[in-house]
């Protein structure tokens, strides 16, 4: 999980966690459960400084944007 903000650098205080959780857009059939699925952490950090509300762990773009 990242500690500190993408804008301003300062740290984040979480405030929302919503657990594990699976990426978007890669819905997985009952036929491919076999296949592993990716989940996250979703949880949201306010900055102490600029007051921007973030997720906490950000993906990367390789994982979220891929074309199987």
């Amino acid at each position: 999980m990242k500690d500190h903000c993408l804008v301003c650098g300062s740290s984040l205080v979480k405030f929302l966690d919503l657990g594990k959780q699976p990426r978007a857009n890669a819905f997985v059939s009952v036929h491919d459960r076999s296949m592993s699925e990716l989940f996250y952490d979703l949880a949201l950090g306010l900055c102490e400084s600029c007051e921007l509300v973030q997720t906490m762990e950000r993906p990367s773009k390789e994982a979220m944007f891929n074309e199987r």
